[in-house]
């Protein structure tokens, strides 16, 4: 029978250095609304999508609500070309263990690999293709498809189904992520969740949130 797969990527695969997350998407935000953020400022980014940290921070910096929706189109664009400057491993850290699971689980002929990630299309793309992980995901959901992540999942499994010629049940898929996010957006819909205490999140709050299996990481 086969699984489908559904990975999260940041802090789950990658992780990003010196902040490079945030410089880019406060770069972003300055382009598209005319707003500066400093870099040291502490937004929360773990489980959110690019879309709603948008959102977030034009409440939190009083942007013009007519803006922030005339310029929410523009995000994908902007972040993927922004974003398209950092995309080595210099800026991105490639997790224990993330790497060889992946190739794993895509030389097993009963998964089917895919994403259910917070970034824009584009920028997922680039942090995968820093540790030549990208040719492994042929699809996904992503945070410039929907605000909220718990949308997510419904693309994911059309998408799926679009590129293998199967349907894939709710019991037949997994997602794999890090943050309480990940676990609140799979359960929505009855998925399974792995996860992994490579982010924020400690072993012991991921399976508090509900969580079915939790690794350290993902070395053994």
């Amino acid at each position: 029978m086969k699984k489908l797969l559904l990975f999260d990527i940041d802090c789950t695969l990658i992780t990003s250095k010196n902040r490079i997350g945030h410089k880019v998407t406060y770069e972003a935000f300055e382009e598209l609304l005319g707003i500066s953020i400093p870099l040291d400022h502490p937004a929360t980014f773990a489980g959110k999508t690019d879309l709603q940290i948008f959102h977030e921070l034009a409440v939190e910096f009083g942007a013009d609500p007519a803006t922030v929706a005339e310029q929410k189109g523009n995000l994908r664009e902007v972040l993927g070309r922004r974003f398209a400057d950092y995309g080595t491993p210099e800026w991105f850290e490639l997790l224990p263990g993330a790497g060889e699971l992946v190739r794993a689980l895509d030389a097993d002929e009963d998964a089917v690999l895919g994403l259910v990630t917070g970034n824009v299309r584009p920028s997922a793309y680039m942090k995968l293709r820093s540790h030549g992980l990208d040719g492994f995901f042929a699809f996904g959901a992503f945070g410039c498809d929907e605000a909220d992540r718990a949308k997510l999942p419904p693309p994911a499994l059309e998408r799926a189904e679009e590129w293998s010629g199967r349907r894939f049940s709710l019991e037949d898929t997994v997602i794999i992520g890090d943050a309480p996010g990940d676990v609140y957006c799979a359960k929505a819909h009855g998925i399974r969740v792995v996860a992994v205490a490579t982010g924020g999140t400690t072993a012991e709050e991921l399976r508090a949130v509900g969580a079915d299996v939790v690794f350290d990481d993902f070395s053994r």
